[in-house]
């Protein structure tokens, strides 16, 4: 049996990146749509437990099958691998997101946690973002987002890691190229504003901020985008600090301390 792709996002089953994606992937295999029924964006890898989760079926160009469901991204890939289609997805890709996906976006993002999900239940996985909220066009993510779904579905790439592509804003002509990147602690410069709050008695704050300067290093993701590079970065599952590990483990005299 020929091994589908499932298409997810964070933005929405009516998101233009969502279609977008769909349509750059449809000529590397059967594609299948299940993405959330409203925006997701930011709730990172939250999964529904204790309330039922609402499947809606539904008509999606270019999509042999389509759902829309009122979880989150991670819902859509757990209910899609488990239930929906079992023993049927070969590759699981969430986007295309509006705004970048580095540095410490990737620990809320819902983009890249839907991805993450697929790489739980052993399945290789693309996150695609554009450097860009008020989008133009996302031809240049969809195409270097279909030439790196091709390589990882022809076994060039390594399984087992989520594949996070971030594209600049800029028609593909004038993107650097592909560049293989690492994982930067980039953030924000946050601060919450005071603003109307709908319960009595309360009062709403609101979280805004700029992101901060991406740096020079062009191994970092962040750098490499700002500096026009599509950022291609593997994320692992394991999270484990090595070198913090080493320093326990020292300190412990071996692996473990028992009671003496």
């Amino acid at each position: 049996m020929e091994m589908e792709i499932l298409v997810t996002n964070d933005d929405g089953f009516g998101a233009p990146g969502l279609a977008a994606l769909v349509r750059a992937l449809s000529p590397l295999g059967d594609v299948i749509v299940v993405a959330p029924e409203c925006q997701q964006s930011g709730v990172g890898h939250r999964i529904t437990f204790g309330a039922p989760i609402e499947v809606r079926e539904a008509a999606f160009d270019g999509a042999g099958a389509a759902y829309a469901i009122s979880g989150s991204p991670a819902d859509c890939v757990k209910l899609a691998l488990v239930r929906l289609f079992p023993g049927r997805i070969g590759m699981v890709a969430s986007g295309i997101n509006p705004g970048p996906n580095v540095g410490v976006n990737v620990h809320c993002s819902g983009t890249v946690a839907a991805a993450m999900e697929a790489v739980l239940y052993g399945v290789k996985a693309l996150a695609v973002s554009l450097n860009a909220y008020d989008v133009a066009s996302y031809d240049a993510a969809a195409r270097y987002a279909a030439e790196v779904a091709r390589d990882l579905l022809e076994g060039k790439l390594p399984a087992g890691v989520v594949f996070n592509l971030n594209v600049p804003d800029l028609a593909y002509e004038w993107v650097k190229g592909l560049r293989a990147t690492r994982h930067s602690r980039v953030g924000f410069r946050e601060r919450y504003e005071e603003v109307a709050a709908q319960g009595r008695g309360a009062t709403g704050f609101s979280l805004v901020g700029e992101p901060e300067a991406p740096g020079s290093d062009m191994d970092m993701d962040a750098a490499a985008l700002a500096a026009g590079w599509a950022s291609l970065t593997p994320l692992g599952v394991e999270m484990t600090a090595e070198e913090a590990f080493r320093r326990v483990r020292d300190s412990l005299g071996g692996a473990s301390r028992g009671a003496t």
